[in-house]
């Protein structure tokens, strides 16, 4: 009986044996299973955001080839060319803040470029901040300079401008 006793737990230990090799080998597998479906959903997410941009970059186009008939008075301050990239910067950026706000999935925020965003938000703010007061500062500066030069030409009793106080020989 003893034998039978020895042959049956032998039995039970490569029983046991084997069970732990499938229940590790389950496990694998369902990890596995688990990262394809994680790198399909990913790639779902990221074919969705490639879309996404192509549409915003369409439609910033759009607008900024029309830019001209939208905004006639600012196209005749500044050129067509510098009129139509602006209109598209700021379409594009207006565009992708929505998205970004709009987005509350964990799945989308892990895409590059909303990492990216986030990683960099403050430096991309004083970016957008320094360049307005740049603008600002850029504007005003050749502002007063038109003005100082406005002044001088509206002077009473000067001599226009070029004229020299010299006899001409």
């Amino acid at each position: 009986m003893s034998r039978e006793l020895t042959k049956e737990r032998g039995r039970a230990e490569l029983a046991d044996a084997q069970l732990s090799t499938n229940v590790a080998e389950t496990a694998k597998l369902k990890t596995r299973l688990d990262q394809m479906d994680e790198e399909r959903r990913y790639r779902f997410v990221l074919v969705g955001y490639v879309v996404l941009l192509a549409m915003i970059l369409s439609v910033a186009g759009a607008i900024a080839w029309q830019s001209e008939l939208l905004f006639p008075e600012t196209t005749r301050v500044i050129a067509a060319n510098l009129m139509r990239a602006l209109v598209a910067i700021l379409v594009f950026v207006g565009a992708h803040l929505i998205i970004e706000m709009s987005i509350r999935d964990d799945r989308n925020k892990r895409l590059w470029p909303f990492r990216q965003l986030v990683r960099f938000r403050r430096w991309l703010w004083a970016i957008v901040i320094m360049g307005f007061v740049f603008g600002v500062i850029g504007n005003l500066y050749p502002n007063r300079v038109q003005k100082q030069i406005d002044l001088e030409q509206s002077a009473p009793g000067e001599k226009p401008a070029g004229t020299s106080s010299l006899p001409i020989l």
